[in-house]
């Protein structure tokens, strides 16, 4: 995420110097063995064990404690802990001199040192904000200025319903009982906005902490967290709606906005294993990392393999302990960079790209694939003119990939509301499988825009004792698609017929066993505008449905 130049002149401008200290990322040899996988309860939390236990996950060496006598040794030696990740057994420490990294490898408990350049100074950045009276007011006179849909959702509806949530929300499932853990810059004053009212009132964050200054203050620094939030958990009806307006959240700073120092990716693996003990489902993170302050740090391609990099491989082990994990593609695909950013890379993650509110690639939205040839961005969501809250508590239209992360977050949290046994991978599946291009997924688009009914259908249909007809629909490319189930190996002969009942295409496709099979008939293309019907037999069963053309 790129810093805010201008607030670090302005605050420069009139503190005192102070110099910057050097970051080492120092990797242990062994874990702290005071601790035992036998007793989980003495480092997660009961909903982080019983996420594992659900999806049969192991709880292994890597979800011990780093090794606190390690740490105190180098604290006792000068170093000073900024940062740690048990997953990586590894601790960030700075110190005055450059030189201390060789010290470091001395240490008979040090397996490896990594230099992350220099370490410059936190500094708080508040800001004064209205009262929430006040902010009320200014909000219902804008929105007096908006022609509003008819329903809800206010602003939020076509932001909502381009991905379908609202036919998950009519249905009850509106993120109850989820908790998203949202990893950002800060959430300024999102405690007194309107928009959030109902979600503080009900007591629905669970947690706040900041690892860049190590406190759980996270409502007065950035506000680009607190918007990133409003996407999902913005609730005034007939306003604007969120995509999870029931969750419960836990929102923790791991960007330090004014600058960009390799030393964040160390924070944002500590917020998500936070996260990890905390029990969250989900991380959205509309962070990322590819050009630093020192440009001797910058990523190259070669880096966005899912493996290189601290953030990346944070990531993939945090969808690897059972939560699924969606960030953001980036904003450098109008830029010399183009590409995603990391940890976007990881290939566990469900990587997110932005498209217009018609649902078209919008040019900032930065694209794959990645070093090894893999397709990014997964799907997309809108990100270009997205309604979002100021921390004025002002509604107003932001653009940036930032934004069509959460809006999927969210609406993922309400699915898996619907389908709590369905792990991470299953997740994913099922996006690529609703996305608008499955049939032709691209390094712009990925899989394209997520149907979240259909999504909803395709997780709820695996237990049927008979090969069944899910979806029926034209797509893009004209052809027809059929989205189906079977309990074992099957082929299909299917008819299509138009409106005088004449047959107008036969093709026969074969279904793999107890799986989703989402097929293009290749010679619909050509099929005429009018209202078609299919006819599907199997060896057991004939099925029915009806289609139009438009």
């Amino acid at each position: 995420m790129k810093g805010r130049f201008w607030l670090l002149i302005g605050i420069m401008c009139c503190a005192p110097q102070v110099f910057s200290q050097h970051v080492f990322w120092v990797t242990f040899a062994s874990k702290d063995s005071s601790f035992s996988t036998a007793r989980p309860e003495q480092f997660l939390s009961p909903k982080s064990i019983a996420r594992r236990q659900k999806f049969s996950i192991p709880i292994t060496e890597n979800d011990l404690p780093v090794n606190a006598a390690f740490i105190s040794m180098l604290q006792q030696n000068g170093y000073v802990l900024i940062g740690k990740s048990k997953w990586q057994n590894s601790v960030a420490v700075k110190v005055a001199s450059k030189k201390d990294g060789d010290t470091l490898k001395q240490f008979p408990f040090v397996n490896k040192v990594q230099y992350l350049g220099e370490h410059k100074p936190i500094r708080s950045s508040r800001e004064s904000v209205p009262a929430i009276n006040e902010m009320l007011t200014i909000l219902l006179a804008k929105s007096e200025q908006q022609q509003l849909d008819s329903n809800a959702y206010g602003k939020s509806w076509n932001q909502v319903s381009m991905l379908n949530t609202q036919k998950l929300h009519q249905q009850g499932f509106t993120g109850n009982n989820m908790l998203i853990a949202v990893l950002d810059a800060g959430f300024n004053n999102a405690h007194q906005l309107p928009v959030f009212k109902k979600l503080f009132d009900e007591k629905r964050i669970l947690s706040t902490y900041d690892f860049v200054q190590r406190d759980t203050a996270v409502f007065e620094d950035d506000d680009h967290g607190m918007a990133v939030l409003s996407c999902m958990a913005g609730n005034i009806n007939g306003e604007f709606v969120g995509t999870a307006p029931q969750a419960s959240y836990a929102l923790l700073r791991s960007e330090y906005a004014i600058t960009e120092m390799p030393v964040e990716e160390v924070f944002w693996a500590e917020a998500i294993e936070y996260a990890d003990s905390l029990g969250a489902d989900i991380v959205n993170s509309s962070l990322g990392y590819n050009e630093f302050d020192d440009a001797s740090f910058n990523h190259t391609y070669k880096d966005l393999n899912g493996k290189k990099t601290i953030i990346s491989t944070a990531a993939a082990m945090a969808v690897s302990k059972g939560m699924v994990v969606v960030v953001s593609a980036g904003n450098e695909g109008d830029e010399d960079w183009r590409l995603i950013s990391v940890p976007a890379d990881a290939s566990e993650v469900i990587t997110v790209g932005g498209v217009t509110p018609g649902g078209d690639y919008t040019s900032f939205s930065s694209i794959g694939p990645t070093a090894d040839k893999r397709i990014k961005p997964d799907v997309v969501a809108q990100g270009d003119h997205v309604w979002v809250s100021s921390s004025r508590g002002v509604l107003y239209q932001g653009d940036g990939t930032s934004y069509s992360c959460p809006l999927l977050t969210g609406s993922i949290a309400c699915l898996m509301q619907a389908h709590p046994d369905k792990n991470p991978s299953e997740i994913m599946q099922v996006l690529h499988l609703s996305g608008s291009k499955y049939h032709t997924p691209d390094k712009y688009l990925g899989y394209g825009i997520p149907d979240m009914e259909l999504a909803h259908l395709l997780l709820s249909d695996d237990s049927v004792q008979l090969t069944h007809l899910l979806d029926a629909r034209v797509l893009s490319d004209n052809r027809i698609h059929l989205t189906m189930y079977a309990t074992e190996v099957t082929r299909v002969a299917i008819e299509v017929k138009n409106e005088l009942n004449e047959a107008v295409l036969m093709e026969v496709v074969g279904l793999k066993a107890k799986s989703l099979s989402r097929l293009a008939l290749k010679k619909t293309k050509k099929l005429k505008k009018g209202i078609y019907s299919l006819q599907l037999t199997t060896r057991d069963q004939t099925l029915f449905d009806t289609l139009i053309i438009h």
